[in-house]
């Protein structure tokens, strides 16, 4: 009954050291910092962003209470904290779809591009 405080604790820590990790990849992404990506302003990006700081936030705030308090609401602290790794995967599956959906867009404008390429150079040489 006592290691469910410290169990709390580090799965909490689990969880934000999994997001800081994400956000790392994609804040650049967001601000323009890689510039082989097309979606350096994309709304649904900062979105993604925007959740995950909420869900960090909610965390950080769940383990600035007391140990006593910790104590106390274990049980709810745990389904609290199984809930936010719930809307995590979520929040991951979004960008992943997104970043499909993103790629597959990018790869029929690239096709569309190289036929119309094809198109115009038929035209020249004709």
């Amino acid at each position: 009954m006592f290691q469910a405080p410290k169990k709390n604790d580090e799965k909490a820590q689990e969880l934000k050291d999994r997001i800081d990790e994400i956000l790392a990849k994609i804040k650049p992404l967001a601000s323009g910092g890689e510039h082989d990506m097309p979606a350096k302003s994309d709304p649904e990006l900062h979105i993604v962003i925007r959740k995950l700081d909420r869900i960090k936030a909610e965390l950080i705030k769940i383990e600035s209470r007391s140990y006593a308090t910790r104590l106390a609401r274990q049980q709810d602290i745990e389904q609290f904290l199984n809930e936010k790794e719930r809307e995590l995967h979520i929040v991951i599956q979004d960008l992943s779809i997104q970043n499909t959906v993103s790629n597959l867009e990018s790869r029929a404008g690239l096709l569309h591009f190289q036929s119309s390429i094809g198109q115009f150079c038929r035209l020249c040489y004709q």
